[in-house]
């Protein structure tokens, strides 16, 4: 953890506090906010070998045990690095279940 303090006009000091560890990497994780078994939709576009996703476009649903399902949508456009769980896996809420590489 790193401190920046700087003393501004009028007796003004600002403080700046860094806690924690931060990264240029472009990724987007997508999160379930739901518990359930995840079930991974199939691929609707390629380019180059790589699949490519839309933002708000659904990677995955998460089955909740009175038939109904939770969408698991992409909010960027990018490649579609992982999906980070296996299909019919069970997965609790705030569980990360794929990452989309931002274009």
């Amino acid at each position: 953890m790193s401190t920046t303090i700087e003393h501004l006009t009028d007796g003004v000091v600002e403080v700046q506090v860094d806690h924690g560890e931060r990264t240029d990497i472009p990724i987007q994780l997508l999160i379930t906010p739901v518990a359930g078994r995840l079930r991974i939709l199939p691929p609707e576009r390629f380019w180059e070998g790589h699949e490519i996703v839309e933002a708000g476009q659904a990677v995955a649903t998460v089955e909740l045990g009175d038939r109904t399902e939770h969408l698991v949508r992409s909010p960027v456009r990018g490649r579609l690095g992982a999906v980070l769980g296996r299909d019919g896996e069970l997965v609790i809420p705030g569980q990360a279940v794929a990452w989309v590489e931002r274009e």
